[in-house]
């Protein structure tokens, strides 16, 4: 059995963005399961409180967006077996490290005519609105993006939820997609 999770930030929790705005674009193009040999990642911050002065609880992994997930030093030491072929990259970032995750891009892993599919008049996929994975692309993985989508959100395996909430690790929820065989 293989349950599909879409991880999101937990409310009240830390936020990392990057110190210029512009800069969440170079990241979305920069994350797309192929090594960043070269390429420089932006000057990020950690969002410590809300815009009334209301401080966010300390994460390990400050959210940036579905289709990023930052970790902590110590939390990506503890990831790395579990993350498989996923790269880490770090972040500069105020005193902090901080880690981005690049999962590998998974080839067939949405069945797309048993899936229900939003597209643009161009064919390429809009939004997934009901997913429906392919076990066999998805076995061994524990973190993973599809190939589909120019921008894939980060998807997880019921393996790195367990690790997440065994380790009592804080900072991300999860939203089961998908349940199969």
């Amino acid at each position: 059995m293989i349950s599909v999770y879409k991880p999101i930030g937990s409310e009240g929790y830390e936020l990392c963005q990057p110190k210029v705005s512009s800069d969440f674009l170079i990241i979305s193009s920069l994350i797309h399961g192929d090594p960043l040999e070269g390429d420089r990642l932006p000057l990020m911050q950690i969002i410590r409180e809300d815009e009334e002065g209301k401080e966010y609880l300390r994460s390990d992994a400050p959210w940036l967006g579905g289709h990023a997930l930052v970790f902590r030093d110590s939390v990506s030491n503890s990831l790395k077996r579990l993350l498989g072929s996923a790269k880490l990259y770090e972040f500069i970032c105020d005193s902090e490290r901080l880690f981005l995750c690049d999962p590998p891009l998974v080839e067939n892993a949405v069945i797309q005519d048993k899936s229900v599919i939003d597209r643009f008049s161009d064919g390429r996929i809009m939004q997934i609105r009901k997913y429906v994975f392919n076990p066999e692309a998805l076995r061994g993985r524990c973190i993973f993006k599809i190939n589909e989508m120019r921008v894939s959100p980060t998807f997880v395996t019921q393996e790195f939820v367990d690790f997440w909430v065994s380790n009592k690790l804080v900072g991300l929820d999860f939203n089961l997609l998908w349940t199969g065989k």
